[in-house]
């Protein structure tokens, strides 16, 4: 017995023993699995739901066609960024083109759009390649342009955060050259062609009136319009003017440019191809120029500090290595439109501050050759762009035909970006590296606060590496030089905030050939380079404005009006008002005034409405309302029940047979079905005291609490000489006029029904499609009609002489969602309103 005792014991204690190892095992494999990361959410207006997007023409020159350059799939593409998971489209304007996407949380997609397709018309209004990009959620988003003639990437705003005031960037145009394959043996001819600076001008809505204001000392090329009309999707451009003689000196520049108009529109400007230095040797140039381009924010968008991060690839001087890049450029904007502006640069170092002015419509162009970033200060709002430049250098020679060495050369291409003022840095960023063309190395670099850098990380959960400071600030800086090709992001935790830029390069080269008969050979392959900054806030700098909000009818109402105002002294205007897609249900937005949601933009008031949809259900809505200065208010939500007021009984109040000359009283319960108090405002009869009947006697307005039930009476005085009454009381309330039918039918002292000219009853059908029944006691004109909650007909049901018995009228349904509708019935003998309830399902 004990034997078996202690075997059962340890059997018990063995399992026991298993079941704890297993918990303990499980225990330690959910510690060991790797924490799932949360996709961070966007800063608010750092993204939106639709972007109008084209690309800018990057100037094409003729290559040796025994040679050609086709290294490079070209393509023109966008990368899009979703936090949620988010339905976008991307339609093409002229041909109607769609493409839809399904993004998930934390994805960036790489769309092309097309094989390498640019707007090449110049100096008339042009339709395409013009794209709309909508989706559900806000997305972020980037272009990319790649040709084997030039490269660039920027970072367009949303439509909701375009202005009407801009300044372009960019450096004057340079001479490029078409290959001639027609020299002798030892040469090769070329003819030279323009390749300006550039302008492109996108159209949000119909009718938008531009100028074009170029400096004084600029000139557009061709026969340009300084004064164009868009339509929603149109875009202009133009470029200046290139002198292609050989004693030309300095060219045409369209920096400052000013771009003005009477709607929103999008500026992307920069050069079709530009070197930006002339000094490298090489035998023709051409592969050393690339397009530059940057999407340019309007005026009410550009701040007071900023900084310049060099670029930090193997060619920046200090390498030691040949060749590296001398220098690279800030073209520093006054456009304020309040004078000059006193600015200063910290000098590389921290070693003092070097003071520059800039006059109102004009730029300073400083030159930047140490590999380090510079921390600039303005007095007054200002535009800051950065350039790099190319890089050429000398591969040597072999021996060729006649004593005549082959020549070999190797560049780099520049590129072009913003500096993001520090008003509008945000604190996340999702940003691409593309994988295509294969060989180029992706570098982003970051600065931020110092006491905000150890917030600061990538996308793998590490900590960005902060290792530069800004001798004379408290701001430091860094670079990661090998993230892989596709998406990731920087995230700011706990309000850390910065800003960067996203670069990329890949060499060119060019050689020439001697022959000892025949002709020259040459071979080219342009460089190629991008550079984009982080996506921003996009907000006008500024205080937040002070708005504000009246609210007309409660929350829980068929529909609620909500009225802004902004009241401060310079306002940047509302950017958008929109209902959350997350959490809409059964509700829509009605535009009141303006009239179209693309008029708020700019606007500094707005009248809209939040409507149901479906009376008879529940609907929901969150109102956010966005300024230009980024700020945000989400009212607290609409919330409709599906049914405000109740009455019992429901279908209205019958008094029988009342003698005439006497009075009689029926009482009814009025529920308040909502959460919230409900004011009724007026009880009112159709036909006043011709009928007969009294509303209640009470005092309004008469509140209704939350979910309570009040019993009211309506009278009723039989002193009429037909054989019925009716009438339809109206119970008022800022959600809308609840109907409840009235009737009496009158006898006289001895008890015979009083005559009438007609005897008549409705009633709707139940099961299958509704049906308005009639029983008539003798041939009368009938009318009946169909209205809805808001007192619009809807339907004609009858109209006409009637002889007496009974008929069943269909209703037709078709474009009637299910709800509640009411039917009213004319005769000679009086009205009746029937209540009408129909289901979502039939």
């Amino acid at each position: 017995m004990m034997a078996t005792i202690g075997f059962s014991y340890s059997r018990v204690r063995a399992r026991r023993f298993l079941f704890w190892a297993v918990i303990a095992v499980c225990m330690l494999a959910v510690q060991a699995a790797p924490a799932q990361r949360a996709v961070p959410p966007l800063d608010q207006a750092t993204g939106g739901t639709r972007y109008i997007i084209a690309f800018p023409d990057t100037i094409a020159t003729s290559l040796d066609s025994r040679y050609p350059n086709t290294r490079v799939q070209g393509e023109t593409s966008v990368w899009i960024y979703s936090e949620k998971k988010n339905d976008v489209s991307i339609v093409e304007y002229q041909s109607g083109s769609r493409t839809d996407l399904t993004l998930q949380p934390g994805e960036m997609k790489h769309v092309v759009l097309a094989p390498g397709t640019v707007v090449a018309e110049m100096n008339r209004v042009v339709h395409r390649p013009v794209y709309n990009v909508a989706s559900r959620f806000p997305v972020v988003l980037y272009c990319f342009i790649a040709t084997i003639q030039g490269m660039e990437a920027w970072t367009p705003a949303p439509l909701e955060q375009w202005g009407m005031r801009y300044y372009a960037a960019a450096v004057p145009g340079e001479v490029v050259n078409d290959v001639l394959p027609t020299g002798g043996p030892h040469q090769i001819d070329h003819l030279q062609r323009e390749s300006g600076g550039e302008i492109l001008i996108i159209g949000s809505r119909n009718g938008t009136h531009v100028s074009i204001i170029p400096p004084a000392a600029a000139s557009l090329a061709g026969s340009p319009s300084y004064s164009v009309v868009l339509n929603e999707g149109e875009v202009y451009q133009v470029t200046s003017l290139v002198d292609t003689s050989a004693e030309a000196g300095g060219q045409s520049d369209l920096a400052a440019t000013l771009i003005e108009s009477d709607k929103p529109v999008g500026v992307v400007s920069g050069n079709r191809r530009a070197r930006v230095l002339p000094e490298p040797t090489g035998i023709l140039n051409n592969v050393y120029g690339n397009l530059l381009a940057e999407w340019v924010p309007p005026v009410r968008m550009h701040g007071t500090e900023f900084v310049f991060l060099p670029t930090w690839d193997m060619l920046r001087p200090g390498q030691g290595g040949k060749p590296e890049r001398s220098r690279e450029f800030v073209r520093f904007y006054n456009t304020s439109g309040a004078g000059t502006s006193s600015n200063y640069y910290v000098v590389p170092g921290g070693v003092a501050h070097v003071p520059f002015s800039t006059r109102t419509d004009t730029l300073s162009e400083l030159a930047l050759g140490m590999p380090a970033a510079v921390y600039f200060r303005s007095s007054l709002p200002a535009m800051a762009m950065m350039h790099s430049s190319c890089v050429v250098g000398f591969e040597g020679t072999t021996p060729c035909a006649d004593g005549i060495p082959c020549v070999t050369y190797t560049g780099w291409a520049p590129y072009m970006a913003e500096l993001i003022p520090r008003e509008r840095w945000g604190s996340f960023a999702p940003f691409f590296i593309p994988a295509s063309p294969g060989g180029m190395q992706g570098i982003v670099s970051v600065v931020a606060d110092s006491a905000d850098a150890r917030r600061i990380y990538r996308d793998d959960g590490s900590p960005f590496p902060f290792t530069r400071s800004i001798v004379g600030t408290r701001l430091v800086w860094g670079t990661d030089t090998a993230p892989a090709p596709g998406g990731h992001w920087i995230e700011g935790r706990n309000g850390a905030r910065f800003t960067g830029i996203v670069y990329g390069s890949m060499p060119g080269s060019e050689q020439f050939r001697p022959q000892s008969s025949g002709k020259a050979q040459y071979e080219e392959y342009n460089a190629l380079s991008y550079g984009y900054p982080l996506v921003p806030r996009f907000t006008w700098t500024g205080p937040p404005d002070s708005m504000r909000i009246d609210i007309s009818g409660c929350r829980c109402c068929r529909e609620m009006s909500v009225s802004i105002v902004e009241f401060n002294a310079n306002p940047g205007g509302l950017a958008s008002i929109t209902l959350d897609p997350a959490t809409l249900n059964n509700a829509q937005l009605v535009m009141m005034n303006p009239a179209l949601s693309e008029d708020i933009p700019g606007s500094t008031s707005a009248l809209v409405k939040i409507v149901v949809v479906d009376p008879s259900k529940p609907a929901h809505a969150d109102l956010v309302i966005r300024a230009h200065t980024g700020k945000t208010i989400a009212l607290p939500p609409y919330d409709y029940s599906g049914q405000d007021i109740a009455t019992t009984p429901a279908r209205g109040l019958d008094f029988g047979t009342v003698k005439q000359g006497s009075t009689a009283a029926k009482i009814f319960t009025l529920t308040n079905m909502l959460n919230d108090s409900l004011v009724v405002t007026g009880m009112t009869l159709y036909h006043g005291a011709t009928s007969g009947f009294t509303p209640p006697a009470i005092q309004f307005p008469f509140i209704l609490n939350p979910g309570a039930s009040y019993d009211l009476s309506v009278g009723f005085q039989a002193n009429g000489a037909g054989g019925s009454a009716v009438d339809t009381l109206s119970i008022q309330s800022p959600c809308g006029d609840l109907l409840l039918p009235l009737e009496a039918r009158l006898t006289t002292a001895a008890g015979v029904a009083a005559e009438g000219d007609a005897e008549f009853g409705c009633s709707i059908a139940g099961g299958g499609s509704p049906h308005l029944d009639l029983r008539l006691s003798e041939r009368t004109e009938v009318a009946a009609e169909l209205y809805d909650l808001l007192g619009n007909r809807l339907r004609i049901l009858a109209s006409g002489i009637m002889e007496p018995g009974e008929r069943s009228i269909a209703i037709d349904r078709a474009g009637l969602a299910g709800g509640i509708y009411y039917c009213l019935v004319v005769t000679h003998s009086g009205r009746r309103v029937l209540r009408v309830v129909m289901r979502g399902d039939e």
